[in-house]
């Protein structure tokens, strides 16, 4: 595996933690067509960035494709499952935005199914990586009021036992 390839895995492993800590089903990318809705995480085969794109729910899919094999371009199964996209589509692009990730907005087409191509992330500590510090940082206070207390506590036992013989 390349290093830009490892990268990317990286990048593709964040975007699902912070897509799933968002609430968003995970889906894998195979297994899209035939599941239930929610989002799917891949490489791009290209090695440019990371593939996002959200899924409908089969049994919508189905209807879609019957009304496509009927040659019917305008449909309300098609309709409807290409509103849910877009707006699933800008719910992704505004949770990655918040989570500090780089895409360009506009560089899907109609045929790339409303995906959103991650190429990277903003400079700059996380949410995830401030809580983490935080975590730390809580750690060792308690760590010291932990260690303060025992030292009292045995300072007090000492002066309790002392003071009653």
């Amino acid at each position: 595996m390349s290093d830009s390839q490892w990268k990317l895995e990286l990048l593709a492993r964040s975007i699902q933690e912070d897509l799933a800590t968002a609430g968003l089903e995970l889906i894998p990318n195979s297994l899209s067509a035939l599941t239930g809705a929610g989002v799917s995480v891949w490489v791009d085969a290209g090695n440019t960035g990371v593939n996002v794109q959200w899924n409908t729910h089969h049994a919508l899919n189905l209807v879609v494709r019957e009304e496509l094999a009927r040659l019917q371009r305008d449909g309300p199964a098609l309709r409807y499952s290409a509103a849910v996209s877009e707006a699933m589509r800008e719910a992704i692009a505004t949770i990655l935005v918040a989570g500090g990730y780089l895409f360009d907005k506009d560089s899907g087409s109609a045929y790339e199914d409303f995906r959103l191509l991650v190429t990277g992330r903003q400079e700059g500590p996380s949410w995830r990586d401030w809580h983490e510090a935080q975590r730390g940082r809580r750690g060792r206070v308690q760590g010291r009021l932990l260690s303060a207390h025992s030292t009292r506590s045995r300072v007090t036992d000492v002066a309790g036992t002392g003071a009653a013989r």
